[in-house]
């Protein structure tokens, strides 16, 4: 393992565009999820993030699970509309059945309508720090961002126009400690 620290102002300002997307994702998903009553959910891969569905408390008795997909861990625990009325429901009555079918329509009507389509590209930053999402995705990455100060712990080895510093794993370990600390005193970090 190898760790790096990148303090260019084109790193920096990369991180600060993906930490702006980041938050206007978080806003707008966060949204998009109280117009149903749940929380919103986030996907995020290597090279990505973006809004996956919402996340219902058991308690919630504003939607109807029959029109929603099953949460499970592989998705979050999260749910979005069936695409179809599902059938085979055992509806006590042709009338409540009629009910949930318009109830299904007016649902994809709104979630149709007011998804957040936004989509977090990271691969910019990736690329100002000296890697391409291919390398991580055999390698894997760790990084963050202490004052003006990039920090990456990766096995690949960064390009060399990013000017990346290679540092001992001390450093980095201090720098992780010293971004925790304010973490959990509530910092702005």
């Amino acid at each position: 393992m190898s760790y790096y620290k990148f303090q260019t102002e084109a790193a920096l300002a990369a991180w600060d565009h993906v930490e702006a997307q980041t938050a206007e994702l978080q806003k707008v998903g966060q949204a998009f999820s109280e117009l149903f009553g749940g929380k919103a959910v986030f996907q995020y891969t290597v090279t990505s993030r973006w809004f996956t569905g919402i996340q219902f408390s058991t308690q919630a008795k504003s939607h109807n699970p029959a029109l929603w997909t099953v949460p499970t861990k592989q998705n979050g625990y999260s749910s979005v509309p069936l695409k179809n009325f599902p059938r085979g429901k055992g509806w006590e009555s042709d009338e409540q059945r009629n009910d949930a079918k318009l109830q299904h329509a007016k649902l994809l009507t709104k979630w149709n309508d007011n998804y957040p389509a936004l989509r977090v590209n990271k691969e910019p930053l990736l690329s100002s720090i000296g890697f391409d999402w291919g390398m991580l995705f055999l390698t894997g990455i760790l990084y963050f961002r202490l004052a003006d100060v990039i920090y990456a712990e990766t096995s690949a080895k960064p390009d060399a126009t990013a000017e990346g510093i290679e540092i001992l794993g001390s450093e980095f370990s201090d720098a992780k400690r010293e971004l925790t600390a304010q973490i959990n005193e509530g910092q702005p970090v």
